[in-house]
């Protein structure tokens, strides 16, 4: 005669552990439907904190016209200041696509990330914690906000608005849940 047995999620978690050898991490959060969904934070789909941040390598955007770090808040960071005054760059001819669609790109990227926070232990978008980490920042005072006052600039062309506007959106989707 067989047994049943039942396994709680705790237990499935430890024997992922054991099996699989790297943790797992899961958050429930409910969506606008009011439907559970679950989150998990594994070494595939998590970025950590130093991602996030960006290095401190400046990187060449545009040859020798203008040097901003790669990626993370401080890339964004850097990427709306140089839009911001955009004037002051005369060797930039493409009236910010470039840069714009770098921030895109960047916002893009993250977006399809979690983040694990080890204090709280809690999983939640990697998007979120950008989010925070650019009120923090020195030059930034709200991501959306700022992308909104760059995009609202006269120095940028169409294409650049463009990017921007699909950088806003992909921030703002992620205030709104």
């Amino acid at each position: 005669m067989a047994k049943k047995f039942f396994l709680t999620e705790s237990d499935k978690n430890e024997i992922r552990k054991m099996y699989l050898g790297e943790q797992e991490y899961e958050e429930v959060e409910t969506d606008e439907q009011g439907e559970e969904k679950k989150m998990f934070c594994n070494s595939q789909n998590t970025k950590s904190l130093d991602e996030l941040h960006g290095d401190d390598e400046l990187h060449d955007e545009m040859k020798d016209v203008i040097l901003v770090k790669r990626n993370g808040v401080k890339g964004l960071s850097d990427k709306l200041e140089a839009l911001k005054s955009l004037r002051m760059f005369p060797g930039i001819q493409d009236g910010g696509e470039r840069l714009a669609n770098g921030i895109m790109s960047s916002l893009q990227d993250i977006k399809a990330f979690n983040y694990y926070d080890e204090p709280t232990r809690k999983c939640g978008g990697a998007m979120d914690k950008v989010i925070e980490l650019y009120k923090e920042h020195e030059h930034g005072e709200e991501l959306v906000k700022d992308l909104e006052k760059v995009y609202g600039s006269q120095n940028l062309s169409q294409r650049a608005k463009e990017f921007l506007k699909h950088g806003i959106n992909i921030a703002k989707g992620n205030l709104d849940s």
